[in-house]
């Protein structure tokens, strides 16, 4: 194995970028790298005769799941991915934010989403494939993405209404979203079942002060740090370590409240899943890593 140990996370801004610097304070040694997202990190994960050769990176629980949709069929790439993957643990969940103008009436919920123009992000981002997959359960066709833009000439091209709305998904408080943003609101979900493999959950005032609301209601989506095993099988000492210092991590963040979070520069967000005892059931062909069932299995023994 490489001496290196890297590890893939999205935007340099990003919520996963965030949880590696904090990855990083307990295991100094790893080499973050920034990714175009989700899909980005798989396709990577899957390229084993890669000179990069990441053994680990942040994905979300629909990524995983069209993975294991796809490999089921003919394309050898996903059964690799698959291949090399083993899921370590949950991370966090992951907010739908849709952004459209502040006096778009026409835009109420997401409901209303149907034929407008939709930023998703890149191709290879997790946002991506979330965008196309709630379209096609919403409206039962594929949805028409516009050109990707970076985030400021987006909010510009919104205003303007050059394009009807922004969809992006993520851990709150984004970055992006934090400073003060006129004339946009965060639209609800309000149909009254949740789309398969997303969870109900809420956009807090709190996290973005600008908005108007208390609270918005969304959809959310598992994220999970996995581990390629291409990698790893020469270094077992070296990623039971690594679990046994992020159960730590996690049983500490469990006991801290939000204030004594930010004291310690760590995301709130490690509180989603902030121990090993509740594993979700993944995908189909996805797998946890031994180790991390051993840890699970240990911490339900203690209760």
């Amino acid at each position: 194995i490489s001496s290196t140990k890297t590890i893939l996370t999205a935007s340099a801004t990003g919520t996963y970028n965030k949880f590696a610097k904090d990855i990083k304070k307990i295991q100094p040694d790893i080499e973050i790298i920034t990714t175009k997202g989700s899909m980005d990190n798989m396709e990577r994960i899957g390229k084993s005769d890669s000179s990069e050769k990441p053994l680990f990176a942040f994905v979300q629980y629909d990524v995983l799941e069209h993975l294991s949709k796809e490999a089921l069929k003919e394309p050898l790439e996903e059964r690799n991915i698959l291949k090399n993957l083993r899921v370590l643990f949950p991370v966090s969940y992951g907010e739908i934010h849709v952004l459209v103008r502040e006096g778009n009436d026409e835009i109420k919920s997401f409901q209303d989403l149907k034929g407008k123009k939709i930023s998703i992000d890149s191709k290879k981002s997790g946002t991506y494939l979330t965008a196309k997959k709630l379209y096609q359960e919403l409206f039962d066709e594929e949805i028409s993405p516009t050109p990707y833009r970076p985030f400021p000439q987006l909010l510009d091209a919104l205003r303007d209404g050059e394009i009807d709305a922004i969809m992006l998904t993520g851990g709150q408080p984004l970055n992006k979203l934090k400073k003060w943003i006129d004339g946009i609101k965060i639209i609800p979900y309000q149909r009254e079942k949740p789309i398969g493999g997303y969870t109900p959950c809420e956009i807090k005032q709190e996290s973005y002060h600008w908005l108007k609301e208390k609270s918005v209601q969304t959809l959310c989506v598992e994220s999970f740090l996995v581990t390629n095993i291409s990698q790893e099988i020469d270094d077992l000492k070296y990623l039971k370590k690594f679990i046994e210092k992020m159960n730590s991590l996690k049983r500490e963040v469990k006991g801290l409240n939000k204030k004594q979070l930010n004291k310690k520069e760590l995301h709130s967000k490690w509180r989603d899943f902030a121990s090993f005892k509740y594993l979700p059931t993944l995908p189909t062909n996805v797998e946890y890593h031994p180790f991390v069932k051993w840890e699970a299995r240990e911490d339900n023994l203690k209760k």
